[in-house]
């Protein structure tokens, strides 16, 4: 008979802004102010990078009237349980004790949910992989409680062979990186009578609402900053913004962007994991479902929302005190 074995799990949601300062087609992926796209560094902001921010920090650039960047958790569930074999071909799992929300005073609630060393949208432009917004590379999430005297950090990645963490994208064969890539659900993109393209969920959970509207009242917003602005660099970079946000057809990609949804098929499946930067063994993949969409190509943001399930051996928050 094989003995118990007894994990504590822990159900996370969570949403935000992301930022990733980028480059479009027809620029190269590694154009560092955009020229021929849609998307710009301007004047007295640094360089695009390709870095996916999501967490605030030297890295973002906050444009006025813009979603402030940071993903954390908004609730969910944890429970323990305990796997009886009994020596059968059929385990069962029994909660211990009841489960319970993930709710204001856990310490999981609002905690920063992060992709760290720097991640980026890696296609090459399309030289990697040819559909979709190719893959995330590397994707090393962190999870972080904030405003907890139980301080956690836990950290596992993904990787598209995870006996080979180290390998390179340009290593591995392109048909197999197919089955990784993001994939990207624009709606009603067939139906032309549509004046709202886009996914009506995504454009609700974001707070766009409406594409069109949406940037036209940023362009008032910063028509209006304009008028009061003395600056010659700040009156560029605003009357660059203004120009781009002139743009309003609903079916232009700087509106249409906005209502579509980029799915992350990512379970989190490295052999190691560290909690506090401690090794440890994870078992098998932690189940993660995110999707990115409502794309806003002045603020160079996007919207987040995901969960993800993670499985410990062992009471975290036991082995963080220690």
């Amino acid at each position: 008979m094989g003995e118990p074995r007894t994990t504590w799990n822990y159900i996370l949601s969570f949403k935000g802004w992301a930022q990733c300062r980028m480059a479009t087609d027809p620029d190269p992926a590694n154009e560092k102010r955009g020229v021929s796209g849609y998307t710009f560094a301007l004047p007295g902001e640094r360089d695009l990078d390709q870095v996916i921010c999501f967490q605030p920090g030297d890295r973002v650039v906050q444009r006025s009237f813009c979603p402030e960047v940071g993903i954390s958790v908004i609730g969910g569930s944890q429970y323990k349980a305990t796997t009886i074999t009994n020596g059968s071909m059929n385990p069962r799992e029994e909660f211990q004790g009841e489960p319970s929300s993930i709710a204001e005073g856990n310490p999981f609630y609002g905690a920063r949910v992060d992709l760290v060393n720097s991640p980026i949208f890696d296609s090459r432009n399309s030289t990697i992989v040819y559909d979709g917004y190719g893959l995330i590379s590397p994707f090393d999430m962190q999870i972080r409680t904030a405003n907890s005297p139980q301080e956690l950090t836990v950290q596992r990645s993904y990787y598209v062979d995870p006996s080979k963490p180290g390998t390179s994208l340009s290593d591995v064969p392109i048909l197999e990186l197919q089955t990784h890539v993001m994939k990207t659900q624009v709606y009603n993109s067939e139906n032309l009578n549509s004046p709202y393209p886009g996914s009506a969920n995504i454009l609700l959970k974001s707070n766009i609402l409406d594409p069109s509207a949406y940037r036209f009242r940023r362009r008032q917003q910063l028509e209006g900053q304009l008028a009061e602005t003395e600056c010659p660099t700040a009156q560029a970079a605003l009357k660059k913004r203004i120009a781009e946000l002139r743009i309003s057809d609903p079916k232009n990609r700087r509106s249409a962007q906005m209502g579509a949804k980029v799915l992350a098929p990512y379970n989190l499946n490295s052999l190691q994991a560290t909690l506090n930067s401690q090794e440890f063994n994870p078992g098998p993949a932690w189940p993660l479902e995110m999707w990115m969409g409502g794309w806003d190509a002045d603020s160079l943001c996007f919207f987040v929302m995901g969960t993800l399930k993670m499985s410990f051996d062992f009471d975290p928050f036991s082995l963080s005190k220690s």
